[in-house]
């Protein structure tokens, strides 16, 4: 099964637009056909932008986040320095670099940021449709 960590805007697009492409994506972890790889940072901060959308709920996607697909984080090692994954311009964005890093899984995303991330090896960033 394919392992993918989620960008707040994948989600945020899925619950606006259930037919897009993120809509898919999210339809698909409910239907097992993919699994979400999250940790407590990720899911915070998804979880609060969602809940600052009124037309949108949290309850709808609260589910995917599985307790025994939660990633564990002690004792990874981000590459190079302390400073890794400055190629991310936006620090927010960052925890969802390093999550999919660490536990090798695509990650999902419809951010610029994440997007134009370029040369860290290990680390596969596509838009919902490229999957």
């Amino acid at each position: 099964m394919e392992r993918v960590v989620l960008d707040s805007s994948v989600v945020i697009a899925g619950l606006f637009r259930p037919q897009s492409d993120s809509g898919r994506i999210l339809q698909q972890l409910r239907d097992g056909r993919l699994q979400l790889v999250w940790d407590e940072a990720t899911c915070r901060e998804t979880r609060r932008l969602v809940q600052r959308i009124p037309p949108i709920d949290w309850g709808a996607v609260e589910t995917l986040y599985r307790p025994e697909d939660r990633w564990d984080t002690r004792g990874q090692h981000p590459p190079g320095s302390p400073g890794a994954f400055e190629q991310v311009s936006d620090p927010d964005d960052r925890k969802f670099a390093r999550l999919a890093w660490e536990s090798q899984a695509i990650l999902l995303s419809l951010d610029a940021h994440l997007l134009e991330v370029d040369g860290l090896s290990g680390l596969d960033v596509r838009r919902p449709g490229m999957l």
